[in-house]
């Protein structure tokens, strides 16, 4: 395997991964700012969706971090579930 398949891997990963984990992200802060923060469910999904620039930087710069190729992935996928977990084990309230 050359040198330039796993950068382009990484590369997409960096940016698709990073938009993925940052989606999961904006989900999964919505209860975690309510329960924190505010309890204004609009006031929350602001705060979701400004944790999302945060995680989805992290996450691009995690893909150039990791040792391996395949660890990138995985540890972005456990991300996703993990934040997307925090959306579903907790459920907000319909918005009125």
């Amino acid at each position: 395997m050359t040198f330039s398949l796993p950068v382009f891997i990484r590369t997409l990963m960096a940016i698709f991964g990073g938009y993925g984990v940052g989606i999961c992200a904006s989900f999964g802060m919505i209860p975690v700012s309510l329960w924190l923060f505010t309890n204004n469910v609009h006031d929350a999904i602001f705060i979701g969706l400004m944790f999302s620039y945060l995680f989805a930087f992290i996450a691009f710069i995690w893909c150039f971090c990791c040792k391996k190729t395949i660890h990138t992935v995985r540890d972005l996928g456990i991300a996703s579930i993990a934040l997307m977990g925090l959306y579903y084990l907790f459920p907000v309230e319909v918005m009125s």
